[in-house]
């Protein structure tokens, strides 16, 4: 079954959407670390967009990814610790729908 999207934060994984306003600086699932990405809804941004552009240029699977939250001028992704120095070694060539985004810590 594929999980509602609706206003809120969608997590890819296991279907849980909350709202904005309970978002988390810090990552739900024990061994994630929270990453940043400098674009939101007012760019249109979807979840598979942001699942697509990490894994296409950091190089992991995406079902490695955790929860993303999409708010309206950023979007927090969950990434495996494992995988954190190999994502931000790739800042400043992440795009979404051909617009350049950065990626860092939150």
């Amino acid at each position: 079954a594929r999980p509602e999207i609706r206003r809120g934060r969608i997590d890819i994984k296991h279907g849980k959407i909350t709202s904005d306003r309970k978002v988390a600086r810090s990552p739900s699932e024990k061994g994630m670390v929270r990453l940043t990405l400098n674009a939101g809804k007012a760019q249109g941004v979807r979840p598979g967009d942001v699942v697509s552009t990490i894994t296409y240029y950091a190089k992991f699977p995406g079902n490695a990814i955790g929860q993303i939250s999409i708010l309206d001028k950023q979007t927090l992704v969950d990434v495996p610790q494992r995988f954190v120095a190999q994502a931000l070694a790739k800042t400043g060539k992440y795009r979404i729908r051909k617009s350049a985004v950065t990626l860092e810590l939150a």
